[in-house]
């Protein structure tokens, strides 16, 4: 086993060398950890903001949700309001109809009536002349 011969002089400029490459090297691990520290905080920030984006959007959802039922139960009632409104409308027109034939009805009642009236008035007034007429008579026979 042969061993290097080397002298005083170069054992120290390796040396110093390796210390100076053991300074960089310790400085870069340094430099590392710290981007690692940093690296990892914001990781954890990310995580912690992620959450916070889960939450809001479950509570997005169920506010969702619960609009979702709320437009089904008033549209529900406008249904039911609809249909009350239509059934409203139908009553109201057979009532219109049914008034409308009542009204005609009196209408030609009316008519008949006026005309019974006329041929009332018009006997009564014969009858009046008649009378008067019967009246002026017994005036002259009985002077």
């Amino acid at each position: 086993v042969t061993t290097p011969v080397t002298t005083l002089g170069e054992n120290s400029i390796d040396e110093s060398h390796l210390k100076e490459e053991h300074r960089q090297l310790f400085t870069q691990r340094n430099r590392l950890n710290s981007e690692l520290k940093r690296l990892e905080t914001s990781l954890q920030k990310m995580a912690v903001e992620l959450n916070d984006s889960e939450q809001a959007r479950q509570e997005l959802e169920t506010q969702l949700e619960a609009a979702k039922s709320e437009i089904k139960e008033k549209e529900k009632v406008i249904d039911e309001k609809e249909n009350a409104l239509i059934e409203a409308l139908e009553k109201g027109d057979a009532a219109e109809k049914q008034l409308q034939q009542e009204k005609t009805e009196l209408e030609g009642r009316l008519e008949e009536l006026t005309k019974q009236k006329k041929e009332v008035d018009t006997s009564m007034e014969e009858k009046l002349t008649e009378i008067g007429k019967l009246q002026e008579e017994l005036k002259t026979d009985s002077r």
